[in-house]
């Protein structure tokens, strides 16, 4: 990814993590608090990964097709996206239990940044017919980056919400 492409991930994603970091402040309980330091973290993650995305995308199809396993890629995929369902639903349980924790807003944004860690994963397993479907155009932008890119501005929006009087 070129760097004007790539400029508007990085500094969306950048946002989102100094607004939920600030979010951690303003937050009405501890468990609030607590899953807002969770969402600026695993979006300071997905700010490294969206860094490193295609050097590294490159150099583990680079090993594959060196080391002889390139062929076999595609159990590797199904195998990735079972364990990635697998954490999906371990991730609603999870945002299931913290229901009695408080900060609605705060649970939102974590559902929204796994949300992001999966679409990224998702996307890094590298599946074809994925890959073709996020490749569409809407317009002159790609619907991955559309999609991308809403999740991380709902997370803003819920960031700047959050210690508000309206806060649900």
């Amino acid at each position: 990814m070129d760097l004007l492409r790539f400029a508007p991930f990085f500094i969306a994603y950048a946002v989102a993590a100094l607004l939920s970091i600030r979010a951690t402040d303003r937050a009405p309980s501890p468990g609030a608090r607590r899953l807002w330091r969770t969402v600026a973290f695993l979006l300071a993650l997905l700010l490294i990964e969206k860094a490193l995305e295609q050097t590294m995308l490159f150099e583990i199809t680079r090993l594959a097709i060196s080391e002889g396993w390139y062929p076999y890629r595609r159990q590797i995929q199904a195998a990735l996206v079972v364990a990635l369902f697998v954490l999906g639903l371990a991730t609603v349980a999870s945002l299931w239990r913290t229901r009695a924790v408080g900060g609605g807003d705060a649970r939102r944004a974590l559902a929204l940044a796994l949300a992001l860690l999966a679409f990224a994963s998702i996307r890094a397993v590298s599946l074809h017919v994925i890959d073709s479907i996020l490749a569409l155009r809407l317009g002159p932008v790609l619907l991955r980056h559309v999609v991308e890119l809403l999740l991380v501005g709902s997370i803003c929006l819920l960031a700047l919400r959050t210690g508000r009087a309206d806060e649900r």
